[in-house]
């Protein structure tokens, strides 16, 4: 294993970086959504009980809306991170 001075010094020396791995953005996005919804769902249950839980509500539900701007962009640029263009 080079050390740290070798490798600044000569990058060629490196071993080379693993190739990127391929994940269906879309299922990554969906999982995010559903565990936003369900602590959406719990900060509710706990508003509702009493408790001061309306900024994590509000997180929640930009969560969800992020999550939802995420799968539109994953849809229009499906081709190109697949590498299907």
């Amino acid at each position: 294993m080079p050390s740290i001075m070798t490798v600044l010094t000569r990058p060629e020396r490196r071993r080379p970086a693993p190739p990127p791995l391929r994940v269906d953005l879309r299922r990554v996005l969906l999982a995010g959504i559903v565990l936003w919804a369900v602590a959406l769902v719990v900060s509710v249950v706990l508003l509702t009980l009493g408790r001061d839980a309306s900024q994590t509500a509000v997180t929640c539900a930009v969560g969800i809306l992020l999550g939802g701007l995420g799968l539109l962009w994953e849809r229009s640029h499906r081709a190109a991170y697949r590498g299907e263009e």
